[in-house]
Protein backbone atom coordinates (compact mmCIF):
# COMPACT_ATOMS: atom_id res chain seq x y z
CA UNK A 1 0.00 0.00 0.00
CA UNK A 2 1.56 3.32 -1.07
CA UNK A 3 1.85 6.37 1.19
CA UNK A 4 -1.04 8.52 -0.21
CA UNK A 5 -3.42 5.57 0.14
CA UNK A 6 -2.32 5.11 3.74
CA UNK A 7 -2.98 8.80 4.41
CA UNK A 8 -6.42 8.41 2.85
CA UNK A 9 -7.15 5.42 5.10
CA UNK A 10 -5.97 7.43 8.12
CA UNK A 11 -8.25 10.31 7.05
CA UNK A 12 -11.16 7.89 6.69
CA UNK A 13 -10.58 6.49 10.20
CA UNK A 14 -10.28 10.01 11.63
CA UNK A 15 -13.55 10.99 9.94
CA UNK A 16 -15.50 7.84 10.89
CA UNK A 17 -14.72 7.93 14.62
CA UNK A 18 -16.80 11.04 15.45
CA UNK A 19 -19.48 10.36 12.83
CA UNK A 20 -20.15 6.93 14.36
CA UNK A 21 -21.04 8.39 17.76
CA UNK A 22 -24.68 7.56 18.65
CA UNK A 23 -25.47 10.74 20.59
CA UNK A 24 -24.26 14.20 21.47
CA UNK A 25 -22.83 12.97 24.77
CA UNK A 26 -20.78 10.29 23.05
CA UNK A 27 -19.56 12.89 20.55
CA UNK A 28 -18.58 15.28 23.36
CA UNK A 29 -16.73 12.45 25.14
CA UNK A 30 -14.78 11.32 22.09
CA UNK A 31 -14.03 14.95 21.21
CA UNK A 32 -12.48 15.47 24.64
CA UNK A 33 -10.64 12.11 24.69
CA UNK A 34 -9.23 12.32 21.14
CA UNK A 35 -9.68 15.94 20.06
CA UNK A 36 -8.19 17.36 23.27
CA UNK A 37 -4.80 15.64 22.91
CA UNK A 38 -4.76 16.41 19.16
CA UNK A 39 -5.35 20.11 19.89
CA UNK A 40 -2.69 20.08 22.62
CA UNK A 41 -0.16 18.47 20.26
CA UNK A 42 -0.91 21.00 17.54
CA UNK A 43 -0.58 23.95 19.95
CA UNK A 44 2.70 22.49 21.21
CA UNK A 45 3.96 22.24 17.62
CA UNK A 46 2.92 25.83 16.84
CA UNK A 47 4.68 27.07 19.98
CA UNK A 48 7.87 25.14 19.16
CA UNK A 49 7.82 26.32 15.52
CA UNK A 50 7.53 29.95 16.66
CA UNK A 51 10.75 29.73 18.69
CA UNK A 52 13.92 31.26 17.18
CA UNK A 53 16.26 28.66 15.76
CA UNK A 54 13.51 26.05 15.32
CA UNK A 55 14.50 23.30 12.92
CA UNK A 56 11.83 20.91 11.72
CA UNK A 57 14.26 18.12 10.89
CA UNK A 58 14.25 15.78 7.91
CA UNK A 59 11.00 14.00 8.82
CA UNK A 60 9.12 17.03 10.10
CA UNK A 61 6.95 17.53 7.03
CA UNK A 62 6.10 13.85 6.99
CA UNK A 63 5.03 13.95 10.64
CA UNK A 64 2.87 17.02 10.08
CA UNK A 65 1.24 15.38 7.03
CA UNK A 66 0.41 12.25 9.04
CA UNK A 67 -0.88 14.28 11.99
CA UNK A 68 -3.08 16.53 9.83
CA UNK A 69 -4.35 13.54 7.84
CA UNK A 70 -6.00 12.34 11.03
CA UNK A 71 -6.71 15.57 12.94
CA UNK A 72 -8.44 17.55 10.18
CA UNK A 73 -10.82 14.71 9.18
CA UNK A 74 -11.54 14.09 12.87
CA UNK A 75 -12.55 17.73 13.37
CA UNK A 76 -14.57 17.75 10.13
CA UNK A 77 -16.26 14.48 11.13
CA UNK A 78 -17.22 16.02 14.49
CA UNK A 79 -18.73 19.02 12.68
CA UNK A 80 -20.65 16.75 10.31
CA UNK A 81 -21.95 14.69 13.25
CA UNK A 82 -23.14 17.87 14.97
CA UNK A 83 -24.98 18.74 11.72
CA UNK A 84 -26.67 15.34 11.57
CA UNK A 85 -27.59 15.45 15.27
CA UNK A 86 -29.05 18.94 14.86
CA UNK A 87 -31.02 17.91 11.77
CA UNK A 88 -32.23 14.56 13.09
CA UNK A 89 -35.80 15.37 12.03
CA UNK A 90 -34.67 16.08 8.48
CA UNK A 91 -35.61 13.81 5.59
CA UNK A 92 -31.96 13.50 4.53
CA UNK A 93 -30.45 10.21 5.70
CA UNK A 94 -27.47 10.52 8.02
CA UNK A 95 -25.34 8.22 5.87
CA UNK A 96 -25.85 10.49 2.84
CA UNK A 97 -24.76 13.55 4.83
CA UNK A 98 -21.67 11.79 6.16
CA UNK A 99 -20.76 10.43 2.71
CA UNK A 100 -21.10 13.93 1.22
CA UNK A 101 -19.00 15.32 4.07
CA UNK A 102 -16.17 12.86 3.45
CA UNK A 103 -16.36 13.51 -0.31
CA UNK A 104 -16.04 17.25 0.36
CA UNK A 105 -13.10 16.59 2.68
CA UNK A 106 -11.28 14.86 -0.18
CA UNK A 107 -12.54 17.09 -3.02
CA UNK A 108 -11.64 20.50 -1.56
CA UNK A 109 -7.85 19.90 -1.16
CA UNK A 110 -7.78 18.15 -4.55
CA UNK A 111 -9.53 21.13 -6.18
CA UNK A 112 -7.13 23.58 -4.49
CA UNK A 113 -4.15 21.55 -5.67
CA UNK A 114 -5.53 21.33 -9.23
CA UNK A 115 -6.18 25.09 -9.29
CA UNK A 116 -2.63 25.79 -8.04
CA UNK A 117 -1.23 23.50 -10.74
CA UNK A 118 -3.32 25.29 -13.37
CA UNK A 119 -2.15 28.70 -12.15
CA UNK A 120 1.52 27.66 -12.32
CA UNK A 121 1.34 25.87 -15.66
CA UNK A 122 4.11 26.76 -18.10
CA UNK A 123 3.40 29.38 -20.78
CA UNK A 124 2.47 28.34 -24.31
CA UNK A 125 5.22 27.57 -26.79
CA UNK A 126 4.49 30.80 -28.70
CA UNK A 127 4.81 32.77 -25.46
CA UNK A 128 8.01 31.00 -24.39
CA UNK A 129 9.63 31.79 -27.77
CA UNK A 130 8.27 35.36 -28.03
CA UNK A 131 10.46 38.42 -28.51
CA UNK A 132 9.08 41.55 -26.88
CA UNK A 133 9.32 45.03 -28.36
CA UNK A 134 10.05 47.24 -25.32
CA UNK A 135 10.58 51.02 -25.45
CA UNK A 136 12.47 52.66 -22.58
CA UNK A 137 12.69 56.45 -23.06
CA UNK A 138 14.09 56.85 -26.62
CA UNK A 139 15.56 53.32 -26.72
CA UNK A 140 13.83 50.44 -28.49
CA UNK A 141 14.78 46.94 -27.30
CA UNK A 142 13.93 43.45 -28.46
CA UNK A 143 13.89 41.21 -25.39
CA UNK A 144 13.39 37.43 -25.41
CA UNK A 145 11.07 35.70 -22.97
CA UNK A 146 13.91 35.07 -20.56
CA UNK A 147 14.05 34.77 -16.77
CA UNK A 148 16.89 37.34 -16.79
CA UNK A 149 14.53 40.31 -17.30
CA UNK A 150 12.27 42.27 -14.98
CA UNK A 151 10.26 44.96 -16.76
CA UNK A 152 8.72 47.96 -15.00
CA UNK A 153 5.83 49.34 -17.09
CA UNK A 154 5.55 53.08 -17.57
CA UNK A 155 3.06 54.96 -15.32
CA UNK A 156 2.53 51.92 -13.11
CA UNK A 157 3.21 51.20 -9.42
CA UNK A 158 6.20 49.05 -8.51
CA UNK A 159 3.88 46.16 -7.64
CA UNK A 160 3.00 45.77 -11.35
CA UNK A 161 6.48 44.75 -12.44
CA UNK A 162 6.84 41.87 -14.90
CA UNK A 163 9.35 39.25 -13.73
CA UNK A 164 9.67 37.11 -16.86
CA UNK A 165 11.15 34.26 -14.81
CA UNK A 166 7.74 33.50 -13.27
CA UNK A 167 5.43 31.41 -15.50
CA UNK A 168 2.24 33.17 -14.37
CA UNK A 169 3.75 36.61 -14.95
CA UNK A 170 5.18 35.60 -18.34
CA UNK A 171 1.76 34.29 -19.44
CA UNK A 172 0.12 37.58 -18.40
CA UNK A 173 2.84 39.58 -20.13
CA UNK A 174 2.36 37.57 -23.33
CA UNK A 175 -1.39 38.24 -23.16
CA UNK A 176 -0.76 41.97 -22.66
CA UNK A 177 1.66 42.17 -25.62
CA UNK A 178 -0.07 39.58 -27.85
CA UNK A 179 2.98 37.27 -27.67
CA UNK A 180 5.33 40.15 -28.43
CA UNK A 181 3.42 41.59 -31.40
CA UNK A 182 2.30 44.71 -29.49
CA UNK A 183 5.00 47.12 -28.26
CA UNK A 184 5.15 48.12 -24.61
CA UNK A 185 6.54 51.26 -23.01
CA UNK A 186 8.59 50.63 -19.89
CA UNK A 187 9.97 52.93 -17.21
CA UNK A 188 12.87 50.64 -16.40
CA UNK A 189 14.34 47.20 -17.09
CA UNK A 190 16.35 45.16 -14.66
CA UNK A 191 18.65 42.37 -15.70
CA UNK A 192 19.27 39.71 -13.10
CA UNK A 193 21.99 37.12 -13.52
CA UNK A 194 20.59 34.52 -11.13
CA UNK A 195 17.22 33.54 -12.68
Amino acid sequence: MDFPLRLLMLAFIGYVIPTAMPSGRWLAGVSVLIGGPLAALWLQHLYAAAQPGYKEGPGGFLGIAIFLSFAVPFAWGAIMRIVTLASSRSQLPTLAIHTAGFAALIAVPSAIQAWDKWQHRPPSEACAKATFNIHVAQLGLKLPASPFFIIFPEHSPLTNLHNLGLPTVLRDFCAKTDDGREPLRAANIWIKFDP
